[in-house]
């Protein structure tokens, strides 16, 4: 299963507590975070989240970061096995499309989730399907 969906893109001075202050916050809203990455580069620090509630995450953390946006994403279930996202960089790379970012949430034993980021959102979820 591929659906389209929103995550957060925040930009923060990198420094110690930065990510237990973002996600007390969004916590503190009462908001569930389904899955997240994030980087440091040239002393900024870099983070998404995908949520239940962005709206609510966005408010929450909005007053401690520099820059904060909600952009699509394509959300892929797929088979907790050996090969699985293989299978998806392929469709996705055989016809053209260019994958700007990639990040994974939690799983189970027979699925995972895996987030997406690309040149064509739409038409990477129709070719996941």
């Amino acid at each position: 299963m591929a659906e389209i969906r929103q995550h957060i893109v925040a930009e923060v001075h990198d420094e110690a507590g930065k990510l237990s202050e973002l996600t007390d916050r969004i916590k503190f809203a009462g908001v569930n975070i389904q899955a997240m990455c994030g980087w440091s580069e040239k002393g900024r620090g870099h983070v998404m989240f995908l949520t239940d509630d962005n709206d609510k995450a966005v408010e929450a953390i909005g007053p401690v970061v520099d820059n904060v946006r909600t952009e699509e994403v394509v959300c892929v279930m797929v088979p907790n096995r050996p090969g699985a996202l293989s299978e998806v960089a392929h469709k996705v790379g055989d016809i053209g499309i260019f994958i700007k970012a990639i990040y994974a949430g939690p799983d189970d034993e027979t699925e995972a989730m895996i987030i997406l980021s690309t040149d064509n959102n739409a038409r990477a979820v129709a070719e996941i399907a």
